[in-house]
């Protein structure tokens, strides 16, 4: 028996009679490995006798890892052994030619395919059923299958072939969940062993190699020390790295190490899924007393995250919130920090549980309350309940994209770069100074505002809408109903010099004819009272880019690609908590909306809206995702929403049709 150090252990009546190493023939190498052969056994027989004097119950290892009766005999049950390290690992193959992928299936727990499901959609950006190619990679890389589609793309085409059962070039759910049952993508290889060896039975096994015409006709022989080969037969070709990793780390786990980190914790946890938290505990404690090792507290080590998680659906339903968030932060043009501060409603510089689901919301990314708890513990590294920026960078932080640091005094108002609408547009340098929430703010910021402008003689009125521009009508989406949606033309004559029209959204009619004023669809206008109606006024711009500024971003809602014209439509967001979007917006392009194409408006001119919604039009005959649009508030501006059933809002008013805006509310509170 060999150490390395001597550390404090537990104290035992230990024997080692009948130690003696038993010889084998060389010829057991050529033979193919049938269960226990008198020289190796399966690792999930590998048991001990526990302090009470009974069997513990094995772990349920593959079957590819075996275990030497020379490293420790399966009949040592009557009393206690000191266990020797884990040093050499024999991977051997007895014949190439019987090697053949594993495809053992498990079934799944009704938990269990609960949260491959919620990955599924996850992963499923565009959300029609299907995973793509590049959305199957997402999924691999989740599970740490080491994807690397420039260097290997043959390799990972294959594994996606694999897959992809019905041959159609995507993967459905039952796909998915038959590749996670046999986990055929880590390409295990039955025919191929990692056996635990004694040293001596290494020492003579490597002499034997250097030895001519010594071993018997085998097709593969390698000894491995850790993660290094020591000496292999000429023509072996290693395992594939996950097969190699798993026999690594799980001979790592039986060694009693406890320095594993969260990648290789995961290997573990799917080696072991089949066995319950506690065996894993109990065994790991057991087997660790009979070793001359430190008791550390399991608690304390990376371990516990094994003890505590009971498979890897657990895990997988995280990463692929992980990796929709990330998507949807480079889809967007967003870095880590902007969606933090995004996040931060109320600029403590830490995300409640509450504050996370609001912005997972925004990103249009719909999470149930269960789901967002785990996520929170999975990320809350201080188990203090909230998440630090560190914290949520570590979780969230996207390699292929520059972060900015943030400064060491995170105040509430931040500086930082205004987003932009293209995800490959990269902000480079700061343009405006705000903070991005969905909640009002507590400071006195508009009606600071309103002092710093020249308000005085401006009104603001509600007006017919007269002309429009056609965006969309549903000719040849097969819809059982007819509906267009109209933007507002917002030209004035020269003889309203003194009036600024002011676009909040689009309008949506139940025919494809031009709407009129009987339609009832309203507009916002400035007008300067001071002004004659023929004149320019040089006040009405810089009141209206101050009152009515663009979003900073558009989130898209909803689309629908069949039809003579395609439509996308888009919630503006806000560029601070003290202004509202009132409408939508809809396009014919993936692309979103100009940010100068609409406004937001003072939140403290607006009331929540008490009419009701009225539908307008809905997608039913036409066989895709559900959508419907409704007119909303007192101007009847179009929301749409992703299913059939009336939005809930919230939708807001002008609180009035007409108004100086001297007398108008500058609080929030004022109405």
């Amino acid at each position: 028996e060999q150490e390395l150090e001597v550390h404090e252990f537990l104290k035992k009546k230990y024997t080692r009679d009948n130690e003696k190493s038993i010889p084998w023939a060389l010829s057991t190498l050529s033979a193919p490995f049938e269960g226990d052969n008198g020289v190796f056994y399966p690792c999930a027989d590998f048991a001990i006798m526990d302090s009470r004097g009974n069997r513990i119950k094995p772990l349920n290892f593959p079957k590819f890892m075996l275990m030497s009766h020379n490293y420790y005999r399966r009949r040592w049950l009557d009393s206690h052994r000191r266990l020797r390290n884990v040093i050499v690992v024999m991977d051997w193959i007895p014949d190439t030619s019987k090697m053949q992928l594993n495809m053992d299936a498990q079934q799944l727990t009704p938990e269990q395919e609960t949260k491959l499901k919620t990955a599924f959609r996850m992963f499923d950006k565009n959300n029609d059923g299907n995973l793509t190619f590049d959305e199957t990679v997402g999924v691999l890389k989740a599970v740490d299958v080491e994807v690397n589609v420039e260097r290997e793309r043959d390799a990972v085409m294959k594994t996606f072939s694999n897959m992809d059962q019905n041959k159609d070039g995507l993967i459905q759910y039952e796909e998915l969940r038959y590749a996670f049952s046999t986990h055929s993508f880590y390409n295990i290889m039955d025919g191929r062993y990692a056996v635990a060896l004694s040293l001596e039975e290494a020492e003579h096994l490597r002499a034997v190699m250097h030895m001519d015409n010594s071993l018997p006709p085998i097709t593969g022989l390698a000894l491995n020390a850790g993660s290094t080969t020591i000496d292999a037969q000429q023509g072996y070709r290693p395992p594939s790295r996950h097969q190699k990793r798993i026999a690594f780390e799980c001979f790592r786990f039986i060694d009693s190490q406890v320095d594993f980190d969260e990648r290789k914790i995961n290997t573990l946890l799917r080696v072991m899924q089949s066995n319950t938290c506690d065996e894993r505990r109990n065994f790991f404690l057991e087997v660790r007393s009979c070793r001359r090792r430190r008791q550390v507290a399991w608690e304390q080590t990376p371990l516990a995250s094994l003890f505590h998680t009971p498979d890897e659906y657990h895990l997988l339903s995280n990463r692929a919130i992980k990796a929709r968030f990330i998507s949807s932060m480079r889809n967007k043009g967003l870095y880590v920090l902007d969606a933090f501060r995004m996040f931060d409603f109320d600029h403590d510089n830490t995300l409640t549980v509450s504050e996370l689901y609001e912005g997972f919301q925004i990103l249009q990314i719909d999470l149930s309350q269960p789901q967002i708890m785990s996520l929170v513990q999975a990320i809350d590294a201080n188990n203090d309940g909230k998440i630090s920026f560190d914290e949520f960078r570590n979780a969230f932080s996207d390699p292929s994209l520059p972060e900015p640091s943030p400064s060491d005094d995170m105040t509430p108002t931040f500086t930082f770069n205004r987003i932009s609408n293209k995800p490959n547009d990269t902000p480079t340098a700061p343009l405006m100074s705000h903070t991005i929430t969905a909640e009002p703010s507590n400071t006195n910021t508009f009606a600071q505002l309103l002092k710093s402008l020249p308000i005085q003689h401006i009104t603001v009125r509600l007006s017919p809408q007269n002309s429009y521009i056609e965006i969309w009508n549903s000719v040849g989406t097969m819809a059982h109903k007819k509906a267009s949606v109209w933007a507002p033309k917002l030209e004035v004559g020269a003889m309203k010099a003194n009036t600024k029209r002011i676009c909040v959204g689009h309008y949506a009619q139940t025919d494809m004819n031009p709407p009129n004023r009987k339609s009832g669809f309203l507009r916002i206008q400035l007008v300067d009272e001071n002004t004659m109606s023929f004149r320019e006024s040089s006040n009405i711009e810089t009141v209206a880019k101050a009152l009515f500024p663009h979003p900073i971003r558009f989130r898209q809602v909803w689309n629908m690609l069949r039809g003579q014209r395609q439509v996308f439509v888009w919630t503006p967001i806000p560029p601070s908590p003290d202004f509202v979007a009132i409408g939508m917006m809809a396009t014919n392009t993936e692309e979103p909306p100009p940010l100068t194409s609409v406004c937001c408006v003072p939140r403290a001119w607006t009331r929540r809206s008490t009419r009701e919604p009225k539908l307008v039009w809905d997608n039913s005959g036409t066989g895709g995702r559900a959508g419907s649009v409704w007119e909303v508030n007192n101007m009847r501006l179009m929301a749409v929403t992703e299913d059939h059933r009336m939005p809930s809002g919230p939708f807001y008013d002008i609180y009035s049709t007409s108004f100086a805006i001297t007398d108008a509310p500058q609080h929030v509170d004022d109405l």
